[in-house]
């Protein structure tokens, strides 16, 4: 944590060290946490807006006021001064109201002065942290928002592609703002340049996070977020776990983890690790693992309970395989939000991907961040992905069962609100065409969409019967094989030297957004079609 601080709340650059979520978990920072968030506004009144949000000025300086409040009766606790002002950022940086964001750069540029650690000069912010040299120009949500008000997009390389009118996104970024608690992550700024995709992931997102189902939204969002650590994406589990703790659930789950799960939670981790790391096995035997988890009687999960929480598993395992693989970057790029993580864990390698390559060790970091969060909340399992062996397994094909004709009308019957999203959204994927660069031109790129998405599935155990799959090897290149053959497997184990050894040097950002993409439909594709073929 932070070293002792003198003269108050003072602060020297070398003292901050980790602020993940869970360092204020415990009891007594609960309820200063939410006190916090509740005097960072998340919605601005408008027309067809909720009248409970904040009118004017004054409610603002009311609520910088509060917050200056709270930092003063926390002068000997300067943890929260560092987790407000890292909230602050987010706010200023993130936040598509304009009028507010004075009175709030204004509260950060205060607090950052009493901590010691101000600097005028505007940071740099990147989406990617491979993509170091060549990101995306950086703009704030205020701009952005500014700049639709006359119904023009930004030019500042903002690939934002489809049907979506300005107006429409105007309104989208204040409703993923509220949906977010006060600001608006890189993850959402990539699924932006690809307009059309980001309502159907908005939709979905929106639909786990305020509204009940078979099962209570708190759980949902646990799912979701021990989904997300299965996967090794810290940071999605860092957004949904501060969403579950909004939602008023359990905190000593995330606390304590696996040991203090009630029955129903740890049979559905069954489930969480066979989909990460053995997917085939999910249709393996005549007695699938749903089954199983449907005849337990101490777990009593429900066709319909298990089914959507399926859903969100399939969901945030290719979401989360995308912002592994993609690198996506902390909102705030500094040493501010960085992780601690235990040097005892051990430290697995890399399966190797045949034609005689030696297994490589992996990146510490990565695959440190993956043991301790596989550990902690999926028990104590194996964190070894399994790669797909023809002689082993089978294959499962198409023509057995497919998503359009079967999954999907069969998920209508128990989950219609989701399972239209998913399929939009699946469609979206599989036939988006336009990939904007830098230059502004696209090309038919159809073949080797196909082929990227196709060999994705085929890794994970599923093949579509009526492709030739001689194809793979005319549009993918071996090193490109590999890396999407990593990103859909075992994306943690994805570093920086990979995409200067696999992907294509002259890649722009976007098209390697867009690749990834193709990755993410086919994993969560791919899990729903293996789960639901024995049901």
């Amino acid at each position: 944590d932070m070293n002792t601080v003198s003269s108050g709340i003072c602060m020297e650059k070398s003292s901050l060290s980790s602020c993940t979520i869970e360092n204020l978990l415990d009891l007594e920072d609960i309820e200063i946490r939410v006190r916090i968030l509740d005097n960072i506004p998340k919605y601005i009144l408008d027309d067809g807006l909720p009248e409970e949000s904040p009118r004017n000025i004054d409610h603002y300086r009311e609520m910088c006021a509060e917050l200056l409040d709270i930092v003063e009766e926390h002068k000997s606790e300067p943890r929260i001064l560092k987790f407000l002002i890292v909230k602050l950022r987010h706010f200023v940086y993130q936040n598509p109201f304009v009028d507010a964001w004075k009175i709030y750069s204004d509260l950060l540029t205060t607090l950052e002065k009493r901590a010691g650690i101000y600097n005028p000069e505007k940071e740099e912010v990147n989406v990617s942290m491979y993509y170091k040299s060549r990101s995306a120009e950086f703009i704030s949500i205020p701009e952005l928002y500014e700049s639709l008000g006359n119904d023009t997009f930004p030019t500042k390389n903002w690939y934002i592609t489809g049907t979506m009118r300005p107006a429409d996104l105007r309104q989208m970024l204040r409703d993923c703002f509220y949906l977010r608690y006060g600001k608006f992550t890189n993850l959402d700024r990539v699924f932006l340049w690809f307009g059309d995709f980001y309502k159907h992931h908005f939709n979905f997102i929106s639909e786990l996070l305020t509204q009940e189902g078979s099962l209570p939204v708190d759980m949902k969002i646990f799912i979701a977020a021990i989904s997300t650590a299965s996967m090794g994406s810290e940071y999605y589990y860092n957004i949904l776990l501060e969403a579950y703790q909004m939602s008023g659930g359990d905190h000593n789950l995330f606390l304590i983890g696996y040991e203090a799960y009630p029955p129903k939670l740890k049979k559905i981790t069954d489930l969480i690790y066979v989909a990460a790391y053995k997917p085939w096995e999910l249709c393996e035997d005549s007695t699938s693992l749903i089954q199983n988890i449907l005849e337990d009687r101490e777990a009593d999960w429900s066709l319909n309970e298990v089914l959507e929480a399926m859903i969100i598993i399939s969901y945030f395992h290719g979401a989360s395989a995308f912002a592994v693989a993609f690198g996506i970057a902390p909102e705030i790029s500094n040493a501010f939000i960085q992780s601690n993580h235990p040097p005892e864990l051990a430290i697995n390698k890399r399966p190797s991907l045949g034609n005689g390559e030696a297994e490589i060790p992996l990146d510490l970091e990565t695959e440190v961040i993956r043991n301790r969060l596989v550990q902690k909340y999926l028990g104590k399992r194996s964190v070894v992905f399994e790669q797909f062996h023809p002689k082993r397994y089978k294959y499962l094909k198409d023509t057995d069962c497919d998503w359009k004709n079967y999954c999907y009308s069969y998920l209508h019957n128990f989950c219609p609100k989701y399972s239209n999203t998913l399929d939009s959204a699946f469609d979206y994927l599989i036939n988006m065409s336009r990939v904007p660069d830098d230059a502004g031109y696209s090309i038919n790129s159809l073949p080797f969409r196909k082929a990227i998405n196709f060999y994705s599935k085929e890794s994970l155990g599923y093949k579509i019967s009526n492709y030739d799959y001689k194809n793979i090897n005319r549009y993918l290149n071996f090193p490109i094989k590999k890396f999407v053959r990593l990103a859909v497997t075992v994306p943690s184990a994805i570093n920086e030297h990979d995409y200067k050894r696999y992907f294509i040097s002259d890649c722009s950002i976007a098209e390697f957004a867009h690749v990834l993409m193709l990755v993410m439909e086919a994993r969560m594709e791919t899990e729903l079609v293996l789960s639901l073929i024995h049901i």
